[in-house]
C-alpha cells in the first residue's frame, strides 16, 4: 500500500498514551514498513536481524526495536504492531482482485468480436447464432429473413474484406516479467525519483552501459544499504557527500556502497552498538553463497569475497546455526 491511515482516536490509546516520543516514532517506522510490504502487521522471522539490516529495511536500530515498547510485542519470533489496518489492506487487495476480474473480462469481450471480424465460416454461423437469439429477447424485435445459403455466401464475401486475418482461439501470453537488467535500472532510477519511463540523457546512458554488469551483481543487502543512505534527508550527517545525479553514482557505484557501509557502521557506533563477534568462517559457506547467488563465481578462499557479501552469509549461518 502507498497510503496508511489509522483512526484519530488512536492518540486517546492507553496504549499510545503511556509511549514515549522515541517509542512512537519506532512504531510509525514499523507500521509504514509493513504497510509497504503488505504483512498484515506482522515482521516474521526477524528477531535475529542484525543492526544493519533494521536499518536498511526500517530505518530503525535493533536497540531500538528490541526496547520494550507498549506499542509492540512478539510472537515467538515474529513482531507485531499495534493498531494496524488490517481491513484497509484486505479492501485495497478486493480492489485489485476486481480490476483484474474486470480486465480479464473486458478482453474475453474484445476476444468475442475479434471472432465475429473473422471471415471463416464457422465464426459467421456462430456470431448469427448469437445475435438471432439476442434479438428473440428484445421485446418488439423481428428476426430478419432467412437468406439461402449461396446468396448470403456472395453477399458475405461482397462485404467482408478477404485480407481479414485469422482469428486464433489461443489466449495472449502473459506479460513478461521485467529483465534483470530493467529491474536493476529501475531500482538505480528510485533512489533519485526517477520515473521507470523517463528516457536517460546522454551521460546517463554511457554510464549505465560502463556500469550495468556492476549494478546487475549488487547483492540484496548492498541495496538495502544504497537505499537507505538515499532516503536521508540531506541535513543528516549520514548522507553527506551523496551523489548528485543517476550518472554520478553509475560512474561510482563501488564507492557509493562502500561509503553506505562505513556511514551504517559509525551510525552504530555512535548509538553504542557493539560489533558482534563473528567466527572465522562459516561450515559450508560455499553452499550458502549459491543458494544466494548460483551466478556468482566460487572463489577459493572465504575472505576474498567482499565484506557484505561475507556479512550475508554470517547471517544465514547463523540462522541455520552453523555456527
Amino acid at each position: 500500500m502507498k497510503y496508511v491511515s489509522y483512526e484519530t482516536n488512536l492518540t486517546r490509546n492507553n496504549d499510545f498514551i503511556d509511549a514515549k516520543p522515541a517509542q512512537i516514532g519506532a512504531w510509525f517506522r514499523l507500521m509504514t514498513y509493513c504497510a509497504e510490504t503488505e504483512n498484515g502487521g506482522e515482521i516474521s522471522h526477524c528477531q535475529q536481524w542484525s543492526d544493519k539490516k533494521w536499518l536498511a529495511t526500517c530505518g530503525l536500530t535493533r536497540k531500538e526495536v528490541m526496547t520494550k515498547n507498549p506499542l509492540l510485542r512478539w510472537r515467538g519470533d515474529t513482531l507485531i504492531v499495534a493498531f494496524y489496518p488490517v481491513e484497509n489492506e484486505e479492501r485495497v487487495r478486493e480492489m485489485s482482485e476486481s480490476g483484474r476480474k474486470a480486465a480479464n473480462a473486458r478482453w474475453q469481450k474484445g476476444k468475442e468480436q475479434s471472432h465475429c471480424a473473422s471471415n471463416t465460416p464457422a465464426s459467421i454461423e456462430q456470431c448469427e447464432g448469437n445475435a438471432n437469439s439476442n434479438s428473440k429477447e428484445r421485446k418488439g424485435k423481428v428476426n430478419p429473413p432467412t437468406v439461402p445459403q449461396g446468396d448470403r455466401e456472395k453477399e458475405e464475401a461482397s462485404v467482408l474484406p478477404s485480407s481479414c486475418p485469422p482469428v486464433h482461439d489461443t489466449p495472449p501470453s502473459p506479460p513478461k516479467p521485467p529483465s534483470k537488467e530493467e529491474a536493476a535500472l529501475r531500482r538505480a532510477k528510485a533512489l533519485f525519483r526517477i520515473r521507470d519511463k523517463t528516457l536517460l540523457d546522454r551521460g546517463q546512458t554511457t554510464a549505465w552501459r560502463n556500469a550495468r554488469e556492476v549494478v546487475m551483481s549488487t547483492t540484496e543487502a548492498d541495496w538495502h544499504l544504497l537505499e537507505w543512505r538515499y532516503k536521508l534527508p540531506p541535513n543528516n550527517p549520514h548522507a553527506q557527500y551523496r551523489r548528485k545525479d543517476l550518472a554520478q553514482l553509475l560512474n561510482n557505484w563501488n564507492g557509493e556502497i562502500s561509503r553506505a557501509t562505513d556511514e551504517a557502521d559509525k551510525m552504530g557506533a555512535a548509538l553504542g552498538i557493539q560489533a558482534e563477534q563473528k567466527p572465522e568462517a562459516p561450515e559450508n559457506w560455499q553452499g550458502l553463497l549459491f543458494e544466494h547467488n548460483s551466478e556468482y563465481p566460487p572463489p577459493v578462499d572465504f575472505f576474498a569475497l567482499p565484506e557484505s557479501i561475507r556479512s550475508l552469509i554470517y547471517e544465514l549461518a547463523r540462522a541455520r546455526n552453523y555456527l
